[in-house]
């Protein structure tokens, strides 16, 4: 409930006895929802404001046109909706269509480009909403991809997902890094691909010299590969030939 001082109070019930603006008018005026207005304007038992002789705006025929839609010449005129129906039936003009039938029609190039696209490419690509996107795909029976990204950086919870890889796969940085990850909670390349189809890396979003390529992340830490050796040779890993 919305809650106002003794002087709005004062001041809303003395403008609603007037009889000269529309609750709406009021509570733009004193600062509060016309909904509380007009709940003041009942207990009042006073009726509603007649607006049958509000005449017609001189620039109606124009806003019309530029607004196109019943609830925007509401807010622009601050007039109720039956005055505004009233004002666009005596200009002779034809009344404004629901919004479901001005919808974002379906693009040219969607049966051909939609196919290989994921939700989020979609979106960006055509630069709609989710509920729009949504609608085309019903209408059509065309599905997106799904994302898939296995060399993503971060996976669920904000881990990085666990792979299984061999030893004889990895160099002997990539081991000595595998080792330290029984002492650090993260450890990693900082050129690794945010995407695996882009070309921006965990390096690049934080400005590191050369998108991060030769250093390595270390619980927060950035080091270069040979100091990575170093701290691993300390915490007691040795390479095995």
């Amino acid at each position: 409930m919305t809650r106002i001082s003794s002087d709005q109070q004062q001041q809303i019930e003395d403008l609603l006895r007037s009889n000269e603006l529309s609750c709406v008018a009021i509570g733009k005026l004193v600062g509060v929802s016309a909904t509380h207005v007009t709940r003041m304007r009942r207990d009042m038992r006073l009726p509603q404001r007649c607006t049958e002789n509000r005449a017609v705006p001189d620039d109606f025929a124009e806003q019309y046109e530029a607004l196109r839609t019943i609830r925007s010449l509401i807010k622009h005129y601050v007039a109720s909706g039956e005055t505004i129906k009233r004002w666009i039936t005596e200009s002779g003009l034809d009344m404004p269509q629901p919004r479901f039938t001005h919808k974002t029609p379906i693009p040219e190039d969607w049966h051909e480009r939609a196919g290989n696209m994921t939700r989020t490419d979609a979106l960006h690509f055509w630069k709609v909403t989710p509920r729009i996107l949504d609608r085309w795909v019903a209408d059509t029976g065309i599905k997106l991809r799904r994302f898939r990204n296995p060399q993503s950086i971060l996976g669920r919870m904000g881990r990085r997902p666990v792979q299984v890889v061999r030893q004889d796969q990895l160099n002997t940085i990539d081991r000595a890094a595998q080792f330290l990850r029984r002492f650090y909670g993260c450890v990693h390349r900082a050129d690794l691909k945010i995407y695996e189809s882009g070309r921006e890396t965990w390096g690049s979003q934080r400005g590191l010299p050369r998108d991060g390529a030769g250093l390595y992340n270390l619980s927060g830490k950035i080091v270069p590969a040979e100091d990575l050796l170093v701290i691993a040779e300390k915490h007691g890993w040795e390479e095995r030939i």
